[in-house]
């Protein structure tokens, strides 16, 4: 496919939908610190306690539920995802937090209707949804279309969207499994200093977005995992996405996108953050876009590596912008071991490739087609087994 005259990069554009980004970031951490005055707040001990108060709010027409869960705490599901549906509800803890254990029974929230939850200082775990229950993903929590979460200080871990057909006898997987940790269908999802951690999927380790906003601040991403797309951050039809100084480290996916893939007119920002140790099993070490658009700016891409094509980022098919970025230590091996452009456009400028490796061509940058502007960039020690060790261009 040849990109379209209306996908031409448009730093300007681009720059200007950064500002508004980060004007809805910013809103999003005020909203999720806010809480009516004249909502009680109920001291929930287990999880029935939670799953009475969101009923006797329900019950009472209420639009908020304030749970507070004392610290230290450790909620044990028992069996059932806990349902947030048409109303605003916040689970608290003080101190070093409490915990809400799944139990690897079932993911641990839905929500739906128009619901939003914050979890704030708390720790979910052990979540897992499976294919053949409801089709939907999201190992640790599913957000449907029109529905809002916010995680300010809390914690995802050991969650899994399992796609395996355990009720056949060859033990086949299912086309998708979205979103170890989080799966997104058209929701809004924020993350303010929260970690995700050792979450895995079929697509999207770490979290699943089709549609819909995702914002992540001051937030880390480890060891993810998925078994095709996106080890860590799955963006899907027109998913918008901004990621700011945060770590995305150790994840890696079966195919493309080691920690992130986006497709199908999806928008990436990327800023003042570090990837650094993915792997991709075929394209894009820390990053593969696929008929997509990304902004990187004051980033690092470190000791990435792709087992075909762009140890760093590859793209097909999208547009790339990259301001004042360190990609360092990345390999491929096919080509581009800093970035392969199978098809599109991309902008460079004050950016360093450095000690990148390819084991064909292009040790820096490999180019099959699209095109590539320079502004002062260094290529620096990068180095191929074949041909350009520097910059490749041409099939």
């Amino acid at each position: 496919r040849k990109a379209g005259s209306e996908r031409r990069l448009q730093p300007n554009r681009m720059a200007a939908n950064v500002r508004l980004l980060v004007a809805l970031g910013a809103a999003a951490a005020v909203w999720a610190g806010v809480q009516q005055d004249s909502t009680a707040i109920i001291t929930a001990t287990s999880a029935q306690d939670v799953r009475a108060a969101l009923v006797q709010a329900q019950d009472a027409g209420s639009v908020e539920s304030l749970i507070y869960l004392e610290e230290g705490r450790h909620l044990q599901l028992d069996g059932g995802p806990i349902a947030v549906a048409g109303i605003r509800v916040r689970i608290f803890s003080s101190g070093e937090g409490a915990t809400i254990d799944a139990m690897q029974r079932s993911r641990a929230f839905i929500v739906s209707h128009g619901g939003s939850l914050i979890l704030d200082n708390v720790h979910v775990t052990r979540g897992i949804s499976r294919w053949t229950s409801d089709r939907h993903g999201g190992g640790c929590i599913l957000v449907l279309a029109g529905c809002n979460l916010t995680l300010s200080r809390a914690r995802l871990s050991h969650c899994v969207a399992d796609g395996r057909d355990t009720s056949s006898q060859a033990g086949l997987e299912l086309p998708s499994a979205h979103g170890g940790g989080i799966s997104s269908e058209g929701g809004t999802v924020w993350l303010t200093r929260s970690v995700i951690t050792e979450c895995q999927a079929v697509d999207g380790g770490a979290i699943f977005a089709t549609g819909g906003f995702l914002y992540a601040e001051e937030s880390v991403f480890r060891g993810c995992t998925s078994e095709r797309e996106a080890g860590c951050l799955a963006l899907l039809g027109q998913a918008r996405a901004a990621i700011r100084r945060s770590r995305l480290d150790g994840c890696e996916s079966g195919s493309v996108g080691g920690a992130i893939f986006a497709a199908d007119g999806s928008q990436l920002l990327l800023e003042e953050s570090v990837v650094v140790a993915c792997t991709a099993g075929a394209d894009g070490g820390a990053i593969a876009l696929l008929d997509a658009s990304a902004y990187v700016r004051n980033a690092e891409l470190l000791s990435c590596r792709a087992r075909q094509n762009g140890g760093a980022l590859w793209l097909g098919t999208s547009n790339l912008a990259l301001y004042a970025v360190t990609i360092r230590g990345c390999d491929a091996s096919g080509g581009g071991g800093g970035l392969f452009l199978e098809m599109g456009e991309v902008y460079i400028a004050d950016c360093t490739f450095e000690v990148c490796t390819a084991v064909e061509l292009g040790g820096g940058l490999a180019l099959r087609g699209g095109s590539v502007q320079l502004n002062t960039t260094l290529i620096v020690r990068c180095s191929s087994g074949r041909d350009a060790g520097g910059v490749a261009g041409g099939s």
